[in-house]
């Protein structure tokens, strides 16, 4: 009788392609959802910290010096930025969906700034200067409410009668209503 042969303990070619194909599987539905969760958090991170450098620069230059200003041009001659372009940001590189005076940020955001119409209930509406936040400059899909989010300077108060306080507030930009949601979402845990 011949003798036997030790059993080697171990796995088949079969059962490692299973546990290969089970693992590929569950990579295919968690990995997107954590590329998501972490580029949500920087864009709250980054429109967050934005905002709050406009606050700053609108306490101390309208709140506390006084100033009677009523253009974006107050934050862009006193924000601290890697790029400021003065006339147009399209011409002086610093974002290309916008003819507008902005800047680049350290953080990567791009400020540029705008008017227009902005619909008030009940009158026509009123003309306001605004700043538009792209927390991931060029990169798209530059949507309200998605990469950008428009804030209205205005020098007197939302109903556009008074000559309140100038306020720094989202609007439904124009009647997007995906902006609001979006300064909604910065201040959700």
């Amino acid at each position: 009788m011949a003798p036997a042969r030790p059993q080697k303990k171990g796995f088949t070619l079969a059962e490692l392609l299973v546990s290969l194909l089970i693992l590929g599987e569950i990579a295919t539905f968690t990995i997107p959802k954590i590329l998501a969760s972490q580029q949500n958090g920087m864009k709250k991170a980054i429109l967050k910290e934005t905002i709050a450098t406009l606050e700053q620069i609108k306490y101390e230059e309208i709140d506390i010096g006084g100033s009677t200003d009523s253009s974006t041009n107050i934050f862009l001659d006193n924000i601290n930025a890697v790029k400021v372009c003065k006339t147009n940001t399209q011409t002086q590189g610093c974002y290309s969906y916008n003819t507008y005076p902005g800047a680049v940020l350290h953080n990567g955001a791009i400020l540029a700034s705008f008017d227009g119409w902005v619909p008030n209930w009940g009158s026509p509406g009123c003309y306001v200067d605004g700043i538009l936040i792209d927390w991931n400059g060029d990169s798209g899909p530059n949507l309200d409410g998605d990469d950008r989010l428009s804030l209205i300077i205005n020098k007197s108060d939302y109903t556009c009668g008074g000559v309140g306080p100038r306020r720094i507030s989202a609007t439904l930009s124009f009647g997007n209503a995906a902006n609001l949601a979006l300064w909604n979402s910065l201040w959700q845990p």
